[in-house]
């Protein structure tokens, strides 16, 4: 479902991001972020954690597109000061992962690492808000209208044509199921 979702949305959360600019979502992506899991420790249930396992997808959707064009708007795209700063945006998040791996497997409880979670992602929002300036000017910004976005359901007629597609699409869905399978079981371990 995760992907699908992704899938789906990502060419309207890029229309909202050229017409929006960057910061609202740097700062509220994280936020929404957090919001969801505080909803997930405040009411615990298989229903709850799936409808926060949707609305998660949804919150950080264009957060990684917000955060490639702020750092497009900087650098330049294919500049060099771009390339290394993609790099150590890379770095830093693959630290991070790991650090949270390796303190959720030492606290062991999914209600103290969900709170983790949020904590993070209210950090993050603070910091986009307070450290970090609107990348794409007013006069480049384009009116977002929803008959302009990308149809969200597109992709399929997309897909229908190209074979090379089609043999993709179980992949995507086979490389999303491991990682729903495993916070599904820490879940439920809970």
């Amino acid at each position: 479902v995760n992907s699908v979702i992704s899938f789906a949305l990502r060419p309207v959360a890029g229309a909202l991001l050229d017409s929006y600019g960057r910061k609202p979502f740097l700062v509220l992506c994280p936020l929404f972020s957090a919001i969801a899991r505080a909803c997930v420790l405040a009411r615990p249930g298989t229903r709850e954690y799936v409808a926060y396992r949707i609305l998660i997808n949804i919150a950080l959707l264009p957060l990684w597109s917000a955060i490639t064009s702020y750092l497009c708007d900087k650098f330049g795209r294919a500049t060099p000061k771009y390339t290394v700063a993609m790099q150590r945006m890379r770095v830093i998040l693959t630290l991070v992962g790991l650090l949270a791996n390796r303190v959720g497997s030492r606290i062991g409880s999914a209600k103290t690492n969900i709170a983790l979670s949020c904590l993070v992602n209210l950090l993050a929002s603070a910091s986009f808000l307070l450290f970090t300036s609107e990348s794409l000017k007013k006069e480049e910004r384009k009116e977002f209208a929803v008959s302009k976005a990308a149809n969200p359901l597109s992709f399929l007629s997309l897909i229908s044509r190209s074979q090379r597609l089609r043999s993709l699409a179980p992949i995507l869905i086979m490389q999303a199921v491991p990682d729903y399978d495993y916070t599904s079981r820490t879940f439920h371990r809970q």
